[in-house]
C-alpha cells in the first residue's frame, strides 16, 4: 500500500485484535489492518505442539538439573514383561521416544540462534539453571521461526492461486461467448482480465519477514520474562524480600533453582504413598502393604552397587520397585473393571485409577519445589494521569507471590 509511517510487521493470531487495528488511510492498496494476521493459525499449529505451558515447565525442570542425573526418554523401564489390557480410554502399546538428554551447552543454543550469551545480554545477573532455561526457549523459537517460514509460504501461495482462479473462470466465459458475457454486465463494463500473480521470489520474502517478527517479537518476550526474574530472584534471595532496596547492582546468579529432582527413596516414598491413594480410591487391597522395598533390582536379584561396579542401577533399584508394583496394580486394575460383577460407579474408578497408576508407574523423574523465596510487594508506583483531584493518579503497587518466577518462566510466550 500507500505507507505514510514505517511499517514494523506486528503479528497477531487473534482476527479479533486484526479487525481493531483498521487503517482508515482510504488508499486503493492498504492492506486494511495495521497487522499482519497469521491466518488459520500457523503461528497456533507450532504453539500447540510445542508451546504449551506443560512444554515450558518441562524445558523449566530439564534446566534445574544436570543431563545426567536424568533418567533420559530412551533408558528402558523394566517394569512387567507380560503387560496386561489397557482398560478402555486407556493408551495401549506405548511407542518409542527418541529423546535427547537436557543440553548442559546452553550458550550454543543461544549463539546458534544469534543471541548474546554474555554478561552483557539479557542472561546477565541469572544463574545458570536460568540461562540453560533461556537457551531453550530461544532454541525453539529460532525452530518456530523455520517451521513458520515455510508454511506461510505455502498458504500465502495457495491463497494467491485461489485469487485468480475466479478471474480465469470469468475470462474463460468471456472467450466462450463475448456478447452473451457482456451482454450480463453493465453497459460499461470491460472485459476481463486474470490479474498478475505475485511472483514466487516475493511470496518467499514476505513469509520470511513475517516469521521473523515472530521470532523478534518471542526472543523480545523472553527478555522481558528474564529481566523479570532477575529482580524477583534478587530480591527474594539476595534482598530478604525487601523490594525498597535497589536491585540494580544486584547479582542473583548464586539463586538455587526453582525445583530439585527427587532421590530413590524420595521416589519411592511418594510413588508408595501414590499408590495407597489409588488402593483406596479404587476400594481395591494397598500393594504396598506387603512391599518391604530393599535393597533388590526389579528382576529379585541384588543390586550391586556396594562396592561401585552398577552405580547407574543403584539409583533406580527401590523406586523401580514400586514402578513395578504401580505397573501390576494398573494391569489388576484394568481386569477389574472388566468383571460383570462390578458396579458402573467401581467399573469407572478402577479404570480410571488404572490409567494414573500406569501414568505414575511410567514417569521417569519426579521432581518437588524447593523452599520458596520471601513474598513481597513492589513499590508503590503512580500510574494514569497526574491531572486528578488529588494530583496523583492512580498509585499501585504488585503483589509477588513465593513462586513469582516460576509463573513467568513458564507463561514467558503470554508476556508480549
Amino acid at each position: 500500500g500507500e505507507e505514510i509511517c514505517w511499517d514494523y510487521r506486528c503479528q497477531t493470531d487473534s482476527e479479533k485484535e486484526m479487525r481493531r487495528a483498521i487503517c482508515l488511510c482510504g488508499s486503493k492498496n492498504c492492506r486494511v489492518s495495521y497487522l499482519h494476521y497469521n491466518g488459520e493459525s500457523e503461528l497456533a499449529t507450532f504453539a500447540d505442539e510445542k508451546c504449551t505451558v506443560l512444554h515450558e515447565f518441562v524445558r523449566l525442570l530439564t534446566s534445574c538439573v544436570d543431563a545426567d542425573e536424568l533418567r533420559a526418554p530412551d533408558q528402558t523401564l523394566t517394569l512387567n514383561p507380560k503387560p496386561g489390557t489397557p482398560g478402555k480410554g486407556t493408551p495401549g502399546k506405548r511407542g518409542g521416544h527418541a529423546g535427547k538428554r537436557a543440553d548442559d551447552h546452553w550458550k550454543s543454543a543461544l549463539i546458534a540462534a544469534g543471541v548474546r550469551a554474555d554478561d552483557e545480554g539479557m542472561l546477565a545477573g541469572l544463574p545458570q539453571w536460568a540461562r540453560k532455561f533461556a537457551s531453550k526457549c530461544v532454541a525453539t523459537a529460532h525452530e518456530e521461526k523455520k517451521f513458520l517460514t515455510h508454511s506461510l509460504y505455502e498458504s500465502a501461495k495457495r491463497r494467491a492461486n485461489e485469487a485468480i482462479e475466479a478471474p480465469r473462470a470469468e475470462v474463460a466465459e468471456y472467450e466462450a461467448d463475448p456478447e452473451s458475457f457482456m451482454a450480463q454486465r453493465l453497459k460499461d463494463a470491460t472485459p476481463p482480465t486474470v490479474p498478475d500473480e505475485p511472483s514466487d521470489v516475493d511470496i518467499r520474502a514476505d513469509a520470511r519477514a513475517d516469521a521473523s517478527g515472530v521470532y523478534a517479537a518471542r526472543v523480545q518476550s523472553l527478555a522481558v520474562t528474564m529481566d523479570k526474574v532477575r529482580r524477583v530472584l534478587a530480591v527474594q534471595t539476595m534482598l530478604g524480600g525487601d523490594a525498597e532496596k535497589p536491585v540494580a547492582n544486584v547479582d542473583a546468579s548464586a539463586s538455587k533453582p526453582p525445583l530439585r529432582l527427587l532421590n530413590d527413596e524420595e521416589r519411592t516414598a511418594h510413588l508408595a504413598a501414590y499408590g495407597a491413594r489409588l488402593a483406596s480410591a479404587a476400594n481395591v487391597e494397598n500393594p504396598f502393604e506387603e512391599s518391604s522395598f530393599d535393597r533388590t533390582s526389579v528382576d529379585g536379584s541384588a543390586a550391586d552397587d556396594e562396592d561401585g561396579s552398577n552405580p547407574e542401577d543403584a539409583r533406580w533399584v527401590r523406586s523401580d520397585a514400586a514402578r513395578r508394583i504401580l505397573r501390576e496394580m494398573a494391569d489388576n486394575l484394568w481386569k477389574r473393571s472388566l468383571e460383570d460383577s462390578e458396579s458402573e460407579g467401581d467399573r469407572i474408578a478402577r479404570l480410571a485409577c488404572g490409567d494414573l497408576a500406569y501414568l505414575a508407574a511410567t514417569t521417569r523423574n519426579l521432581f518437588a519445589p524447593v523452599a520458596p523465596g520471601a513474598r513481597f510487594q513492589s513499590p508503590y508506583v503512580a500510574m494514569g494521569s497526574t491531572g486528578s483531584r488529588d494530583g496523583a493518579g492512580v498509585v499501585r503497587r504488585m503483589d509477588y507471590p513465593a513462586h513469582s518466577a516460576l509463573g513467568f518462566l513458564c507463561t514467558w510466550r503470554e508476556e508480549y
